[in-house]
């Protein structure tokens, strides 16, 4: 059974979040041994130590931008609960053909009868979406979510992570961090055809050489669920 990414994230975000209570706890028995004038600046002190150590070589500026992705990701996984866990899994069945079209790559996704709302499409681990930078990351599957930029009408698709079998982070803060934390969303205007896509997220990800093939691979997978949705609704 394939554990899409949704669920992995979550059971990686609550191990990150016990960590940070453990650590929390270690900070409070720590300041006991002090007065209780003392306390809260002894345990602010120790638990920024505890919390700095665990972080391993993530320094405070990628601490940021990894507890921020964190938590777009996990709201993002919220909203996609909320809007009835729809996976479209497209792992294994993409062929050549599906990488060739005369439209434009993501037409598709301006048919609101087909992606209404926020879903999931999984990809899987294939060629050409490993992560050159940050190995042994790659990229596993995009959400799909009808929104605005500003004034623009479009669609976010935020590409996720998932890690080689047998490459788990380990039970240390900085390890965990930069795992779960690892997304880039891209904007797709409807409003100007053609437009080129729009990059934001992961500075890693978004300068590694396998986010081309991400895209091309996602517009194929668009187009695979689409004909998919309509021949199953005729």
């Amino acid at each position: 059974m394939t554990v899409y990414f949704p669920t992995r994230f979550a059971i990686l975000r609550e191990r990150y979040d016990e960590r940070l209570s453990e650590i929390g706890r270690a900070a409070v028995a720590a300041s006991k041994v002090h007065g209780d004038d003392r306390i809260d600046d002894v345990y602010t002190a120790v638990r920024e130590t505890l919390t700095k150590a665990s972080l391993g070589g993530v320094g405070k500026s990628e601490r940021r931008l990894r507890e921020h992705l964190l938590d777009e990701l996990e709201g993002l996984c919220l909203a996609w609960q909320s809007a009835g866990e729809v996976v479209h899994d497209v792992a294994g069945r993409l062929k050549i053909a599906d990488f060739v079209s005369e439209n434009d790559a993501f037409a598709d996704l301006q048919d609101e009868g087909i992606f209404p709302d926020l879903c999931y499409v999984h990809i899987g681990e294939g060629t050409g979406l490993a992560l050159r930078n940050t190995p042994p990351l790659f990229i596993d599957g995009f959400f799909i979510q009808p929104s605005c930029l500003g004034d623009e009408a479009g669609t976010m698709l935020t590409f996720t992570c998932g890690i080689s079998q047998g490459a788990e982070p380990s039970y240390e803060l900085g390890s965990m961090l930069r795992t779960s934390g690892r997304m880039v969303s891209v904007w797709i205007s409807s409003d100007v055809p053609y437009a080129s896509p729009r990059l934001f997220g992961d500075p890693d990800i978004v300068a590694d050489s396998a986010m081309y093939h991400a895209l091309t691979t996602a517009a194929a997978s668009i187009r695979v669920t689409a004909e998919n949705v309509r021949s199953f609704t005729r």
